[in-house]
């Protein structure tokens, strides 16, 4: 951007400690201070300490400019990525160490009046010159050199002296500098700066007679008259990305122009001519702006109608403009555009569009307003439908105000949800959308009763919720504090959610999650109801949001959630842990032979099914396991039959020993498999080939293993005993401490850890070295 940036931090000028973050100002930074939290520059408090500036972040971090208000020429600030703040809008940003006196130099008391809140939605504030900040409410004044700031999930429309209206989308930041305005003279000035977040407004008469210009962190707007929707982009950090450009058709039905400036040198990047395409420009700190242009996406063109409706209806109601003919939306859209889906366009005279708008992520559509329908009464009768020549019926919108406008109502698009696997990935359970309602001419509630008599359960607090084919959505309308939802119950358990067991209807009781979320919408996947999709299903799921004026005229949003459906594992039924019985081995092989069945649930149903089974050693030989294919039902339901019959070698054998198969059942999916083992004895009591005294032997098989050996267990081997992560307990108190067990250990000279308790209750370690225990692998339990 052609500007030099100072960023110094010596010895004790960091405070980790306390999220302090210092950088030290001095005169060689009046180019530009780069400040290393984007997020931070152009979301944070701003105030003046003696002779430095702090920035306070939601967080608590802060970032604290020494001295910089010492120097001649106080210093833009700048990202790394080359966004910038100029020091100007800095200064009108920042509060006084004492409110209520001016923070800004030569800021007049009672500062002049430009305009006042026509429309809110949610919540906003204003930062007056005097360092005061202040709640607004529909109807308040808006003055020269005020800080306006939305909240999450809100919306704000203005209207200014001069005709401009202008509306903010949630979680935006704008500074009003200046607005000077005389209908007698062509020597007027305004000048407005978007700190974050998202405008679109029409310019009024000041752009007409004068000089408009609308600052934004990369570069300047110059207006001459039109319709502009401006859009900070932002990455997940908060780092800004971008910033797009883009035209509207006025009200009058023209299409204006302006032309976006080097915020250093006043030369221009490049002319906006077109309603069909956005400007985009991207801050570098190497290259400057990387400047390119792109069509719009029809969701672009259908958010700014939605847009255009609410704006327009400001505008033309503003005494400073005067427009004989209002635009017909025919023509506020792109011609070079492929068409519009015209469910989303069927637009009656003196109704809200119908069908549904989707204007993409929560970060692109904020400033956006979506226009609601009317479900009970059906649209008035408007003007002949016209046809753009695709067999299209557009008709058109009338602007004028009327005496009842039906509220408007969207919702942002929620992410999609991904089952979640029960052996293995966790998935994605739970997907927030958020509402945006505004009545142009009154307030607006949710409709409780439509929501009520539409299956959803009145939970209280203002919490509403319904049970879907896949999940529950949750409505939290925003009248109870968190702090009272959980004297009330609720649990927070993170991530801005809480939750509470709550009765739904018709004998069903579920955990309901809930975000704390003013005017949000929780979706949580119940995964049992998600298991039978399949990785290539990707069912959505609808829920209706109803609002009410308070002249009982009515809209509704259609939220939709798409699921992911992934391949879960078959489920093993039963068929797990030891046979009933030990196989004895004898001289009649077909007598003396063991068998059982698996029994197995595949959600899906949909499989190709087989079996395998590998024995888990501890000898070199095994005996003959046999597995019959699987054998399946419509439902997915089925069942592997296996048989083991004893190897011949151990015909004669008088002592026990223990097999273990693992069985593996396949579904024929990516992730579709399952493993169960299968536990056999063989044998009977005698001598054993480690100690050669009777005993029986013990796997444990992979990962921690719990071995319990209680007051007569007899002569036993553990084949697979690891030190460290396996655990033997000895109880009611056969020794008296661990260390007496550490005592009673002796290596018996063929790599082998022989603990004797006495002569009729010997354990025997397999391969271990009595070195490798310790008394941290021995309990004495009661």
């Amino acid at each position: 951007m052609g500007r030099g940036h100072n960023h110094e931090s010596g010895a004790g000028n960091s405070d980790i400690s306390a999220h302090v973050t210092r950088i030290g100002v001095n005169e060689h930074a009046s180019d530009g201070v780069v400040i290393p939290d984007t997020e931070l520059m152009f979301s944070a408090k701003y105030t003046k300490s003696g002779a430095d500036l702090v920035l306070t972040g939601q967080d608590g971090h802060k970032i604290v400019l020494t001295g910089y208000f010492d120097q001649a020429r106080h210093a833009d600030l700048v990202t790394l990525g080359g966004a910038m703040l100029p020091a100007d809008v800095v200064a009108k940003l920042t509060m006084s160490q004492t409110p209520g006196q001016y923070a800004q130099a030569g800021a007049p008391a009672g500062a002049l009046v430009i305009g006042k809140v026509e429309r809110l939605g949610g919540s906003a504030t204003v930062q007056h010159a005097n360092g005061t900040v202040e709640e607004l409410k529909v109807g308040d004044s808006i003055r020269q050199g005020d800080v306006v700031e939305t909240r999450d999930g809100s919306l704000l429309g203005m209207t200014l002296t001069d005709g401009t209206a202008f509306n903010m989308g949630a979680n935006a930041r704008m500074v009003l500098s200046e607005l000077l305005y005389d209908s007698n003279t062509n020597a007027n000035s305004a000048v407005f700066s978007l700190v974050k977040g998202q405008i679109t407004f029409v310019a009024g008469q000041v752009a007409k007679t004068g000089d408009m210009r609308v600052e934004t962190p990369v570069a300047t707007m110059g207006i001459r008259g039109t319709s502009v929707n401006t859009n900070i982009n932002a990455d997940i950090n908060g780092n800004v990305m971008s910033v797009t450009y883009s035209l509207m058709r006025d009200p009058d039905g023209h299409i204006g122009s302006f032309n976006i400036l080097d915020r250093q040198t006043g030369a221009i990047i490049g002319t906006v001519t077109t309603t069909d395409t956005m400007f985009v420009l991207t801050p570098s700190a190497n290259l400057g702006l990387l400047a390119s242009q792109i069509d719009k996406t029809p969701n672009q063109i259908v958010q700014e109608l939605a847009v255009a409706q609410a704006l327009f209806t400001i505008f033309v109601a503003n005494p400073a403009n005067f427009i004989n003919q209002p635009v017909n939306p025919q023509d506020l859209q792109p011609k070079n555009n492929p068409p519009v889906n015209p469910q989303d366009l069927q637009l009656k005279s003196g109704t809200n569009v119908r069908g549904e708008f989707d204007g993409g992520s929560s970060q692109s559509t904020a400033g956006g307003l979506g226009i609601g329908h009317n479900p009970v009464s059906p649209p008035p009768l408007g003007p002949p439908p016209l046809r753009d020549g695709s067999d299209r019926i557009i008709d058109p919108i009338n602007f004028h105000l009327t005496n009842n406008g039906a509220p408007s109502i969207f919702s942002d698009r929620p992410e999609h949800l991904v089952e979640a696997i029960r052996f293995g990935r966790a998935g994605s359970p739970t997907a927030i959308a958020h509402i945006f309602k505004i009545d142009l001419d009154g307030q607006v509630y949710y409709d409780t009763d439509a929501l009520i008599s539409s299956g959803w359960m009145d939970l209280g607090y203002g919490i509403f919720s319904k049970r879907g084919s896949y999940g529950i959505v949750t409505l939290n309308t925003g009248t109870s504090s968190a702090l009272e939802l959980v004297v009330g119950g609720w649990s927070d358990v993170g991530g801005g959610l809480l939750e509470k067991h709550n009765y739904l209807g018709r004998y069903q009781t579920a955990v309901v999650s809930v975000s704390i979320q003013n005017d949000s919408v929780t979706y949580t996947l119940d995964n049992y109801l998600a298991d039978p999709l399949r990785q290539v299903d990707h069912p959505t799921e609808s829920f209706v949001i109803p609002v009410i004026d308070n002249s009982m005229a009515r809209a509704w949003t259609r939220i939709t959630y798409t699921i992911d459906g992934m391949n879960d594992p078959p489920v093993i039924e039963a068929g797990p842990g030891d046979p009933s019985g030990a196989v004895v081995e004898g001289q009649d092989r077909g007598t003396h032979t063991a068998s059982g069945a698996i029994l197995f649930t595949d959600p899906e149903a949909d499989g190709t099914y087989t079996a395998s089974a590998v024995r888990i050693p501890w000898h070199a030989t095994g005996g003959q396991f046999t597995l019959r294919p699987p054998v399946t039902d419509t439902y997915g339901r089925g069942s592997v039959v296996w048989l083991f019959d004893p190897r011949p070698s151990d015909y004669g054998m008088v002592w026990t020993e223990l097999y273990t198969y693992e069985v593996t059942i396949d579904d024929g999916h990516a992730g579709g498999t399952v493993s169960q083992l299968i536990n056999l004895k063989v044998g009977g009591p005698g001598p054993d080939p480690i100690s050669g005294e009777p005993g029986i032997i013990l796997i444990g098989g992979a990962g921690t293993d719990y071995f319990n050996f209680n007051v007569g267990f007899g002569k036993e081997i553990i084949a697979d005993f690891n030190p460290g992560h396996d655990l033997i307990n000895f109880l009611n108190h056969q020794f008296a401490s661990t260390q007496d067990v550490i005592n009673a250990a002796l290596d018996d000279g063929h790599g082998n850890t022989v603990i004797t308790l006495d002569a009729d209750n010997i354990l025997t370690l397999a391969n271990i070295a009595k070195a490798q225990l310790h008394l941290s692998d021995f309990n004495t339990l009661a």
